[in-house]
């Protein structure tokens, strides 16, 4: 017991005996002689019930000694005290020790603290909903690349259903391979301080194209290092911006044709009779046999091109068959075969299990991988490998026959990957620059998507997800 402690001494009726100056202070009624009992008892608060019960406790000898928090109104004021109940000189003749201790500052902290806990929950509670409701998916990554934090939008763009399931994995389970290289970039130059970075990320399982912000989060009293990733939705911005720049391009390109076809059909049709003429009379002439051979390629060179031209600046007209790719591919690498050859590159095809058909035009599609395959020939080193690889990739609403056409050249300048579908842009010399832009044509209007990249090593990649169709459509 110490200095200031209310002591009150009960006989085992529960009648007061003792009860010092500092307990009469404060309960007044509890005079020598009175049964606290008798008196407490139609008290209905829950604290003197619990004293009353501890009390009857300890008279009948269940316990020798029990504490409980009491709370006393006086004055307008409320004061708590920590009851100790206590039994000395057992038998019919002890008595029962109540020591009642003012706790009221330490009460009154504690319940500081417990508000200041309660109003620290709802603050985080009221942020996690807000966080949770953005639309955007934002997640939080740490300096070593794995995720600390992320909001509900954000976990459906990971292979993880819950989200502690996805904290402290990498970042990078987000990424295909061609768009892996992408983020980690934005991610370590952010990191290093070059300020707030911002890139479109395609994500084509998803047919999703996001613009990606990244931002640095330096805690310096705790010395934490953190990235903030912001996803902003603008596939149905972008596809618009490229319906309309195809439409113009589209809308273009049949004016210079008809106007071009006009003009160099006739010119054209007068050079080959002119030269078939001349062959006819001279064409037994050795010397003149080697020009007439040499202009006769000519023609047909601008024949050829003529002919691109007028199919580019067409409607594309399907003819859908369900179909295997891979026997596709197949057929475009025998066409392919005897350039590989002559450049001394290996032509490869892997398929990673059984494939599903997809709906699409042979025909269109023999001449898009011939296109894919000469283009990544030609930038092939002699004694390379051109691969094509055929997966079955699957998303959230579709599944995909993915097939990815990987060279061993020196893969495309960074500057051109924006443009490598765009019409007449090439790099080759003596092309003009519609054998990508026919391929991305095609693939679209198959429902598809095809993007280019670079492998983390070496070489380009064009990949093509194609859908494949309802088992059962209607």
């Amino acid at each position: 017991m110490g200095l200031g402690d209310r002591i009150v001494v009960l006989d085992q009726s529960g009648t007061v005996l003792f009860s010092n100056r500092e307990a009469a202070a404060v309960f007044p009624e509890l005079q020598a002689g009175v049964n606290l009992i008798s008196l407490w008892q139609p008290n209905p608060l829950d604290e003197i019930q619990s004293l009353l019960a501890g009390i009857q406790s300890v008279r009948t000898g269940s316990t020798d000694q029990i504490e409980i928090e009491l709370c006393h109104r006086a004055q307008s004021q409320q004061v708590w005290f920590e009851a100790r109940i206590s039994r000395f000189e057992p038998g019919e003749t002890g008595f029962v020790l109540l020591v009642l201790r003012e706790i009221t500052t330490r009460k009154r902290q504690d319940i500081q603290q417990l508000s200041f806990r309660q109003n620290v929950q709802k603050v985080a509670t009221e942020w996690y909903r807000t966080f949770d409701s953005i639309l955007m998916p934002i997640f939080i990554v740490d300096a070593a690349g794995h995720l600390v934090r992320l909001n509900q939008s954000a976990l459906q763009l990971f292979p993880f259903s819950r989200f502690q399931d996805a904290i402290g994995h990498p970042f990078t389970t987000i990424a295909t391979a061609e768009n892996s290289t992408q983020l980690d970039q934005l991610f370590r130059q952010t990191l290093v301080g070059a300020g707030p970075q911002k890139q479109k990320i395609t994500n084509p399982l998803q047919n999703k194209i996001w613009e990606v912000t990244t931002s640095l989060c330096d805690n310096r009293e705790t010395e934490d290092t953190c990235v903030i990733f912001v996803f902003h939705d603008v596939t149905q911005l972008v596809h618009l911006q490229e319906s309309l720049q195809e439409n113009q391009h589209l809308a273009a390109l049949g004016r210079v044709i008809s106007g071009l076809a006009h003009q160099v059909r006739n010119p054209l049709f007068a050079i080959s009779a002119t030269l078939d003429a001349f062959e006819a009379r001279f064409g037994r002439q050795e010397d003149a046999r080697r020009y007439v051979n040499v202009l006769h390629e000519e023609i047909n060179r601008v024949n050829q091109l003529m002919h691109e031209l007028v199919e580019f600046g067409s409607p594309i007209k399907l003819s859908l068959v369900e179909s295997q790719l891979g026997s596709v591919v197949d057929k475009a690498m025998i066409d392919c075969q005897p350039i590989a050859t002559a450049i001394g590159v290996i032509l490869e095809k892997k398929v990673m299990g059984v494939l599903p058909k997809v709906l699409i035009d042979p025909d269109k599609f023999t001449e898009v991988f011939c296109n894919l395959l000469d283009n990544a020939l030609q930038y092939s080193t002699p004694q390379g490998h051109v691969v094509v690889e055929l997966s079955q990739v699957s998303s959230q609403a579709q599944t995909f026959v993915h097939c990815r056409v990987c060279d061993s050249g020196p893969g495309f300048p960074a500057e051109d990957l924006d443009r490598v579908f765009d019409p007449f842009y090439t790099r080759r010399f003596g092309k003009i620059g519609l054998g990508l832009a026919s391929v991305h044509r095609v693939v679209t209007a198959h429902g598809g998507r095809i993007s280019a990249a670079n492998a983390p090593n070496q070489g380009g990649v064009i990949s093509i997800w194609l859908p494949v169709p309802p088992s059962n459509p209607n």
